[in-house]
């Protein structure tokens, strides 16, 4: 991940120069969404060990919200990058400009290696959820700068200086896309939703039949960072069930829970007439 950073980063620096110098908005809307890559990388490996660190006194849950943080902060710079880019193509649309195609056809062949190298370091190295979304996302630069090199051809052969915005907009339009794909699971795990690959519904059915249980309510679940979920509920028991055996229902209920990949959960138990002591819904 480290060399998939610095090579996207340097190539970043490249493409801005280039897309100044050969008067493309497609290669500086390529620029923004490399640059976004880039911050992706480089946050990810800054937070990766610190995400890991240990809870204490002032962070309770630990540091794994970190990842969502961000996530955030890169969606928003390719979503303002892509309106940026946007504005830019439109008005080139209507007034087009000459474009260089041979450096244009340069950039692209640039594109499509510096990518390349960028895509196959992450795949040889990485299996984590993060380092696939990486390579995929990496995997889809490589591809849009084939896009390009397509277009740099049609401008050099059919003097079409147009089609240069067309393919900024086509580009700006795929980062604003995939912007707004990362900040939506963001906007959930913030508003701690329920996550969802988690069936709530299946999984109280599933609590419910345990013997000795009456039913559970007031049932809360979030997730961390996407991947680490957290659960509290409040469950009645028959009122006659022994502390032994309230013990081993606590037990049933936290294996179910790892079943569903809810790793830390928090049970208040109620017996059978008692009055809840919280605000339960």
């Amino acid at each position: 991940m480290f060399w998939a950073f610095i090579i996207n980063a340097v190539f970043t620096v490249i493409e801005f120069i280039g897309g100044i110098m050969f008067n493309s908005t497609a290669i500086l809307a390529d620029a923004v969404h490399d640059l976004g890559d880039s911050i992706a990388l480089g946050s990810t490996i800054l937070i990766e060990k610190r995400s890991y660190k240990k809870r204490n006194n002032q962070f309770t849950f630990g540091y794994r919200r970190l990842s969502v943080l961000s996530g955030l902060i890169n969606g928003i710079i390719l979503l303002t990058g892509s309106v940026f880019m946007t504005t830019r193509a439109i008005d080139r649309i209507m007034a087009p400009q000459d474009v260089n195609s041979v450096g244009m056809f340069w950039m692209a062949v640039l594109g499509v290696l510096f990518n390349g190298v960028a895509v196959l370091s992450l795949k040889s190295k990485n299996s984590g959820l993060n380092a696939r979304a990486l390579y995929l996302h990496l995997l889809e630069d490589a591809l849009g700068w084939v896009v390009v090199l397509i277009g740099a051809i049609a401008i050099y052969f059919f003097d079409l200086p147009i089609i240069d915005p067309i393919l900024s907009l086509g580009l700006s339009i795929f980062i604003a896309y995939n912007a707004i794909r990362l900040l939506i699971p963001v906007y959930h795990i913030l508003m701690e939703s329920t996550p969802r690959s988690l069936n709530l519904d299946e999984l109280e059915a599933k609590i419910n039949s345990i013997e000795g249980l009456i039913e559970i309510h007031d049932v809360h679940t979030w997730s961390l960072d996407g991947e680490y979920h957290i659960l509290s509920a409040h469950v009645t028991v028959q009122k006659e069930l022994s502390d032994d055996t309230i013990i081993k229902l606590k037990k049933t209920l936290i294996a179910i829970c790892k079943e569903f990949q809810i790793f830390h959960t928090t049970f208040e138990v109620e017996r059978e007439g008692d009055e809840c002591m919280s605000d339960c819904d």
